[in-house]
């Protein structure tokens, strides 16, 4: 436990969270071992939205980034995250809300993700009013049955509406899986090679039309390993890993994944007995 040590635990008002620095950078090196390059990231902000944190992965030459929510996108850019991700879909006020951040963070590249034309077509009258065009990719939904839309003829038909916009810009396909889970790793990998080869199916139908797909956000911290496997393989997309645990990582994921014990947890509850 020398790692965990405190200076003066005395006066530290209790509970609360401690945050290690220095396991947290031994993270950003695994992490980056692991894609094969910072390039490769796009970590999410959700599991840490802290500035001191941002701060350190632009440090270690992350530049890509991805968030939930506005206000983390706003986060990002008042770091100055040059381009940043909102991998939810902008519907209702959000579209406009979205619209003001660009505005108001120029040096930021945001973009976003649709799975339905109605979204689509809201972005695209939001967008017409801005000088800027907004990179938007398309969700599909790779068994979490949260957002995205199926792999099929809508999809494939959504992307290609996407590439005729005029004021947005097409930037590939967002992939998460976070259905997947599997403790043992041979059988993780087994699941994102299902659903990976129907996602390259619909990239490769896409060319055949002359619509191309210049990149893919995939996955999350069980499985992102494995997409950065995919990315040293032979595929004509680049690939983007987007991990967000193993930044803090936590014991369960330190027990669970045991292709993944470069990982220490970085992050602490400290607490009393009081009575």
């Amino acid at each position: 436990m020398d790692e965990y040590h405190l200076a003066d635990p005395s006066s530290l008002v209790t509970p609360c969270l401690l945050v290690y620095p220095h396991l947290l950078r031994k993270n950003l090196a695994e992490t980056i071992r692991i894609a094969g390059s910072p390039q490769r990231l796009r970590p999410h902000v959700k599991t840490h939205k802290t500035p001191q944190i941002v701060h350190m992965e632009l440090a270690a030459g992350i530049t890509k980034h991805k968030c939930a929510t506005l206000a983390e996108a706003r986060l990002l850019a008042e770091c100055g995250a040059p381009d940043v991700l909102i991998a939810y879909p902008q519907v209702g006020p959000a579209a406009s809300r979205l619209g003001e951040l660009v505005d108001l963070f120029p040096a930021t590249r945001f973009s976003t993700v649709v799975d339905n034309a109605t979204s689509l077509k809201q972005l695209e009258v939001e967008f017409e009013k801005h000088t800027e065009r907004l990179g938007v990719l398309v969700d599909v939904d790779t068994g979490m049955h949260r957002t995205g839309i199926g792999l099929g003829d809508g999809a494939d038909e959504l992307y290609r509406q996407l590439s005729r916009s005029s004021v947005l810009t097409a930037g590939g396909l967002h992939v998460y899986d976070g259905q997947n889970h599997q403790s043992d790793v041979h059988e993780r990998r087994a699941a994102v090679d299902s659903l990976f080869a129907p996602v390259m199916a619909m990239v490769e139908r896409l060319a055949a039309n002359g619509v191309t797909v210049p990149k893919l956000v995939c996955g999350g911290t069980p499985t992102f390993p494995l997409f950065a496997e995919l990315a040293n393989s032979k595929t004509n997309v680049e690939i983007e890993c987007s991990p967000g645990t193993c930044v803090l990582t936590d014991f369960n994921y330190s027990n669970d994944y045991r292709d993944m014990a470069g990982f220490r947890p970085a992050a602490v509850l400290m607490a009393r007995v009081i009575s």
